[in-house]
């Protein structure tokens, strides 16, 4: 899920802050980061990981999420490589690897 909250250079926003807050507060055992580039492309207003300057705002996710579930929730991130995987082939010939 990518809810759209970030900067368009893929820094965190108060909006992230109270997105993720807000179901932290639940106390659930586990919450999955959105979808969060490993390249510093910026592209769309999606979270970045991939230089030193994201840290900081990441640093606040993680300490916002423990103060809302007093410590009881974990935050794993899900990670994504904008790439061009098809090296110039039709879509078809990437997804039969996968469904033959």
């Amino acid at each position: 899920m990518v809810p759209w909250r970030a900067t368009d250079d893929g820094l965190v926003t108060q909006e992230n802050l109270d997105w993720y807050r807000r179901f932290a507060e639940g106390r659930p055992g586990a919450l999955v980061v959105e979808a969060t580039g490993v390249r510093d492309i910026a592209q769309w207003p999606l979270l970045r990981i991939g230089h030193d300057r994201f840290l900081p705002g990441l640093k606040t996710l993680v300490e916002t999420v423990r103060e809302a579930s007093e410590g009881h929730t974990k935050l794993f991130i899900q990670i994504i490589d904008f790439c061009r995987s098809s090296g110039g082939r039709k879509r078809k010939n990437i997804l039969s690897a996968f469904w033959n």
